[in-house]
């Protein structure tokens, strides 16, 4: 596991020649830069224009590739590249993130039924040459899981992201946070139920309220789903869902929260429930956890 802050939060000091002379580039008040970018073409300075609302208009092009062949890179693929908020919420301060490249020492697996396993495999990935992969026993119900133990207790808003493929059809997938702080137990649930086509949720009383109708089944090979929600353990609320590229607003529920005076300690916990009858599969991979979550 790699711990510590992500590249958007860390501050840079920029600095640009200007005939010779080393001078650095300024923000306003507001912390903002004002730059006007521009590149040489044909011996003439051109600069970059943007559109209406003030994005930049571009395509980012390599010269050539391995066979000589000119690349091209569109707006949309670049936007997915560089892990824009449209696909990956990159808010918090990451306390961890496995993407199974130093194998799997630092995570408690466990599996119920005929055939259940849970094992590092290279059959997919989306980062880092692996995945989890977990096989759900045949009886009905059985299933395959993975308990992450953080020895970092969170205080504030926290979020918990992982992308999943699942290569066959299943019952359900449950993710699960669990916190004791001393004077609670905090336990938050969401699950994404293959049976309903539903995106859920779990609230304080423990009653699984639908949030979306999505599409939860195997779509094609090595294509992984982004999954992550938020919690407020300062209110005991939810704050928000995200699934694939779409964002829900889930601040009107609660999540499970009762006193308890237990040591302090942290879990998360990642289930997967298949059908009786089959070794259901699905994979897990790029699971982060972070604290002072926006």
């Amino acid at each position: 596991m790699s711990t510590g802050f992500p590249d958007w939060t860390r501050a840079y000091l920029l600095i640009g020649s200007h005939e010779g002379e080393l001078i650095p580039v300024y923000v306003d008040a507001d912390g903002h830069l004002y730059a006007a970018l521009q590149g040489e073409y044909e011996g003439e300075l051109r600069t970059i224009a943007l559109d209406d609302q003030g994005r930049i208009s571009a395509f980012v092009i390599d010269s050539s590739d391995a066979w000589g062949q000119m690349l091209a890179v569109g707006n949309a693929e670049l936007a997915v590249r560089l892990g824009a908020p449209i696909v990956y919420s990159q808010s918090g301060r990451v306390v961890f993130m496995e993407t199974w490249k130093n194998g799997i020492q630092r995570v408690m697996l466990s599996k119920d039924g005929a055939g259940g396993k849970v094992e590092l495999s290279p059959a997919y990935c989306e980062s880092d040459g692996y995945s989890l992969k977990m096989v759900t026993g045949s009886t009905d119900y059985c299933y395959a899981r993975c308990v992450f133990y953080l020895g970092q207790l969170p205080n504030t808003v926290i979020g918990f992201a992982l992308s999943f493929m699942p290569e066959t059809e299943y019952n359900w997938l449950e993710i699960s946070v669990t916190i004791f702080d001393s004077e609670y137990k905090h336990l938050a649930k969401v699950i994404l139920n293959h049976n309903q086509g539903k995106l859920q949720i779990v609230d304080g009383s423990g009653v699984a309220h639908d949030i979306a109708s999505v599409w939860t089944g195997p779509l094609e090979e090595t294509l992984f789903r982004y999954l992550k929600f938020t919690i407020d353990l300062t209110t005991h609320y939810y704050k928000s869902l995200f699934f694939d590229n779409v964002k829900y607003d889930i601040s009107s529920f609660t999540y499970s929260c009762e006193t308890n005076g237990a040591t302090p300690r942290c879990w998360i916990g990642i289930k997967l429930t298949g059908r009786e009858g089959y070794n259901d599969v699905g994979y897990i991979d790029n699971c982060i956890f972070t604290t002072n979550e926006t």
